[in-house]
């Protein structure tokens, strides 16, 4: 049978002199509200990796001492800082002792949406190695940000809960 889903409100026969099928309305409504749903699973999903991918994208600025690429992934308030107060110097000095960064991700938690924005918690285990070779493991959450109201909608760091981990 071909389905020709037509103009909502109406049974549709395709074929119909050839012994073609009946499609109700309860059938057409599902399969467009199934559709709908395909969609928003499919953005949710992309829009969760992108914001993994913002964070991807900070550790490798950082592992290039890039550090204004880096500050640049944080939301920053009024006065310029970010979410800990940090301007882009005392940023850097921040990670004067690291010669590399490694991060491992884990599985983003949902999307939710408040006052015009969307929020995605991403936990995280990074290893931190400094300049004599000494590694040290951290654990924690990173919360981004991306504004609904703005076009180029992008993730930022909102909020970090980093802390060393207890083995080191």
């Amino acid at each position: 049978v071909d389905l020709d889903w037509g103009v909502p409100g109406e049974i549709y026969r395709k074929g119909a002199n050839s012994g073609g099928g009946e499609v109700s309305m309860r059938a057409r409504l599902f399969f467009h509200a199934f559709c709908a749903w395909l969609l928003t699973v499919s953005a949710f999903a992309q829009t969760q990796q992108e914001a993994i991918q913002a964070l991807r994208s900070y550790y490798a600025a950082i592992n290039a001492k890039n550090y204004a690429a880096a500050f640049a992934l944080w939301e920053k308030a009024e006065d310029g800082t970010n979410a800990k107060g940090q301007t882009l110097t005392k940023f850097k000095n921040g990670f004067a002792g690291t010669a590399s960064v490694e991060i491992e991700i884990g599985q983003a938690g949902d999307i939710e949406g408040a006052a015009g924005a969307s929020f995605v918690e991403i936990p995280v285990t990074i290893s931190a190695t400094d300049m004599s070779q000494q590694t040290a493991k951290f654990t924690g959450t990173y919360t981004l940000r991306a504004s609904n109201l703005s076009e180029g909608r992008s993730w930022r760091i909102y909020t970090a809960t980093i802390r060393k981990s207890r083995s080191d």
